[in-house]
């Protein structure tokens, strides 16, 4: 039902003779927020957005002031069902030190933010663009209806990593092929404020990914950090500057001053209270003044005053400033003196603490003390020596502790990072710690394979999403940066292809949980490309294996079979029996069912003669050997294997394989005809999935349900479940949640006779499938068949081939907004 606002709305537009999309385009919003306001979803726009609204309608006086206060009143909730947690992500870092000085700036930037969608914050490194930023989104998210999310660029070492880092930070699932204008639809109903951080390395990347977002969310704003500008259209620049300082040292006020007050502040933190006398007074603006009020160097420089005093501080700064001045002439001056201010610093340092602070600049994110004394450790730092430089190096600042972390965890600011890798460069630390890195990284992997042994797979595997689960995603988020650094060195002309392999079979789960698909099937390809199979067959055929649960049609049957081979020839039962279950897989989502049920026999016989018929594995074959069934239409033996399968997943007390029964047994229902059944079941396993906060199943089952809505007849409730789908960013099966997505969108643009828009998405859907070798599964086959059935039952043969054709060229992002049209405007049929 639409609110007052979305009938207003929608009255003016009627009455200016405006179709949805001509008023999109005279208003400067997208066609499904148009949809969106009339249908009632989103009842409450931003107040530019209501301006451009009835400008565009040329509303005047009492009739745009009756606009105007509809769309400020209280906005209805989209659907009963909770707000997708993606949708919602909120996760501005909070800092642990006390904010000074920039309330004029953050006034400012404020402003800007609520005249423009777009404001880049630039300034020399350490000059605070972080801490600013973050400081104005903490300020502001309430007011966006989404909230505020954070993505930190620094670790994307390259273009083709900002689309993915994007997508793990917000928490969306994507396919491999995924581009910036794909990314930027599964985003376009929210109302956020997306903080782009540490920009200016991935200028060309995170430019194409801003103007993607802005075009296609007309409620999105994005605030960027970056050395320089983006470069553009419609962009506001706000340059960054120094902390403000006394312009000389005899000032009363000089405590008042934003880069005093911060000094003093850290300095107190080592003991230093107050300034005292004059003296002292014109010690500490002195230094200020010399450090120009860069935020980090007057952290650095605080850092030091317990130790060396003002005086002995003063005169060393001076000396080092004078002597490291000058840098490059190409880069900014202030850079120049920052670099100045990291190098006095480290100057400062004993030899042993100069010695680790360059070898800790091999990890990408957090490390313990152990990680420290594994991969810095040799002849010339032993453990001892690193404990103690390690609790020096904190103490002068120049490591972070990462707070409430257990055991003690520590950081890297990223400038220091870069800084310690150039000394570490210099001096020729470089590979030798790499190599260390990577070994310590091969070490973590193999503590991870350790729980994939044929006799853990029987052991009971509890799922709790409010302990196991969160922080299970967190370590995978965390590790990904040192597992990415540790295989490029392992496949590097230095390194050990074996190494990397392990890295890459351990670590499975971290491109899972961070949605790098794609990314980890090159990592895989150049591991099996370097690797010595005679050598190593046991690595190589996990490698395979991975290819079968990354890769993409007739690839992962080849692959399946390939790893099958590698344990046969080991004589490895066990790891035989699991790996046929992985070829039946890809050859049952090729449509070779016949051929898949051998391997699935093979396996049961094979999993019980080890007596592992009670075990997690076990339960993946009777999925599959399910779903096999399912695809014959024989429903009695599919129910039989899956009512086992969830009572193994109970006894074995393992939530999620519990949950993932109950979706393949709601799936038979619906395929054997009980839509009913399949939907009451659906609904006792979102709540489930909602109540352990396990996303991907809580996807499948909105995926599923849609089908089910159809079915029932209940057309709108299958384009809410449609929309609250995209909302969460298709965070489900992978990589065929968009194209599963778009079928279904195809099904709502038919409902509701947008028969043309329905045929060219069935062709897109089609060809995507087509080209991968990729089946599709029984509902969906059953589905797509009714669409096709309605399709020529409408449309004359010549122009539905046509119009297949048409969508069969599509990209995904063309298949997306024609689908997303047809969702949002069904009055226009």
């Amino acid at each position: 039902m639409a609110s007052n606002f979305g009938r207003l709305l929608r009255g003016h537009r009627l009455a200016a003779n405006l179709t949805q999309e001509a008023l999109a385009e005279a208003a400067r919003v997208s066609t499904a927020a148009i949809g969106a306001y009339e249908r009632g979803i989103h009842a409450a726009p931003h107040r530019e957005t209501v301006a451009l609204l009835a400008d565009a309608l040329q509303l005047n006086g009492p009739a745009r002031n009756e606009f105007e206060v509809a769309a400020r009143r209280k906005r209805r909730p989209r659907e009963a069902e909770p707000p997708a947690d993606v949708s919602r992500v909120d996760n501005i870092p909070v800092p642990l030190t006390s904010f000074f000085g920039r309330e004029a700036d953050t006034a400012q930037i404020e402003e800007m933010l609520r005249r423009n969608r777009l404001v880049t914050l630039t300034g020399t490194g350490g000059i605070g663009k972080t801490r600013l930023a973050l400081h104005v989104a903490a300020r502001l998210k309430t007011t966006y209806r989404d909230g505020a999310s954070f993505i930190d660029f620094a670790s994307a070492s390259d273009e083709k990593l900002v689309g993915s880092s994007f997508a793990s930070a917000l928490g969306i699932s994507v396919p491999s092929h995924t581009d910036s204008a794909m990314l930027s639809t599964l985003i376009g109903r929210q109302s956020k404020l997306l903080i782009f951080d540490n920009c200016e390395h991935l200028l060309d990347g995170v430019g194409v990914l801003v103007s993607a977002v802005l075009n296609a969310a007309p409620n999105v704003t994005v605030l960027a950090t970056s050395r320089e500008r983006l470069r553009l259209s419609g962009e506001a620049v706000y340059r960054l500057s120094t902390l403000p300082i006394p312009a000389n040292e005899s000032v009363a006020d000089a405590e008042d001053f934003p880069g005093v007050e911060l000094f003093l502040d850290r300095a107190a933190q080592g003991g230093v209270v107050s300034m005292g006398t004059q003296a002292r007074t014109d010690l500490v603006v002195e230094i200020c003044k010399r450090l120009e009020g860069i935020p980090l160097a007057l952290e650095l420089a605080a850092a030091r005053v317990s130790t060396v005093g003002l005086v002995l501080l003063h005169q060393q700064l001076a000396e080092r400033l004078t002597v490291l001045g000058t840098g490059n002439r190409d880069v900014p001056s202030r850079q120049r003196t920052l670099d100045a201010t990291l190098r006095w610093s480290f100057d400062l340092l004993t030899k042993r603490e100069q010695l680790l602070f360059c070898r800790l600049g091999v990890f990408i994110s957090s490390w313990t003390l152990q990680a420290a004394v594994d991969v810095c450790s040799d002849d010339l730092l032993g453990p001892d020596d690193i404990l103690d430089s390690l609790a020096a190096l904190v103490d002068k600042s120049m490591v972070t502790v990462v707070a409430d972390s257990e055991p003690m965890r520590y950081r890297l600011l990223h400038v220091m990072r870069m800084f310690a890798i150039q000394r570490a460069m210099d001096a020729g630390e470089t590979n030798e710690t790499r190599r260390r890195h990577a070994l310590w990284v091969m070490k973590l992997a193999e503590a991870r394979l350790e729980h994939d042994r044929p006799d853990r797979w029987a052991k009971s595997a509890r799922l709790s999403a409010s302990a196991a689960r969160p922080a299970w995603r967190a370590e995978n988020r965390d590790s990904i940066g040192d597992v990415r650094a540790a295989i490029d060195w392992a496949l590097g002309q230095s390194g050990d292809a074996a190494v990397a392999a392990t890295i890459i079979v351990g670590f499975d789960a971290a491109w899972r949980y961070n949605a790098l698909h794609e990314e980890h099937r090159r990592f895989v390809k150049a591991a099996i490309a370097a690797i010595d199979a005679n050598k190593h067959p046991r690595l190589a055929a996990n490698l395979c294996i991975a290819v079968a649960r990354v890769g993409l049609g007739t690839e992962r049957v080849t692959a399946a079979k390939r790893a099958l081979k590698f344990f046969e020839g080991l004589n490895d039962e066990p790891w035989t029996a699991r790996t046929l279950v992985h070829v039946a897989q890809a050859l049952l989502d090729n449509g070779e069912v016949e051929s898949a049920l051998p391997m699935l026999d093979r396996a049961d016989r094979l999993f019980r003669k080890h007596k592992l018929g009670l075990s997690i594995r076990f339960v993946e074959l009777l999925f599959i050997r399910g779903q096999c069934f399912n695809h014959q239409g024989h429903y009695i033996e599919a129910r039989k294997d899956m009512q086992e399968a969830l009572e193994i997943s109970r006894a074995l007390d393992h939530d999620y394989l519990t949950l993932g029964a109950q979706v393949n047994l709601a799936e038979i229902e619906f395929v054997g005809g009980y839509p009913g059944a399949a939907m009451e079941i659906a609904k006792g396993t979102l709540e489930q999935a909602r109540a352990l906060g396990v996303a991907d199943i809580e996807v499948y089952v909105i995926s599923n349900r849609i089908d089910y809505r159809f079915a029932l007849g209940d057309i709108d409730g299958a384009r809410d479940d449609v929309l609250l789908m995209l909302s969460k960013g298709v965070n489900g099966p992978i990589p065929l949640a968009i194209p599963k997505t778009i079928r279904q969108l195809a099904r709502i643009a038919a409902a509701t006779q947008r028969l043309g828009a329905a045929a060219r998405l069935a062709g897109y859907v089609e060809a995507y499938y087509s080209r991968d070798g990729i089946e599709l599964n029984p509902t969906e086959r059953l589905v797509h068949a009714r669409l096709r059935a309605e399709l020529s039952n409408s449309l004359s043969s010549d122009n539905l081939d046509q119009m297949l054709a048409e969508g069969a060229t599509f990209t995904p992002a063309d298949a997306m907004r024609e689908a997303l049209l047809a969702a949002e405007a069904p009055e226009l049929a």
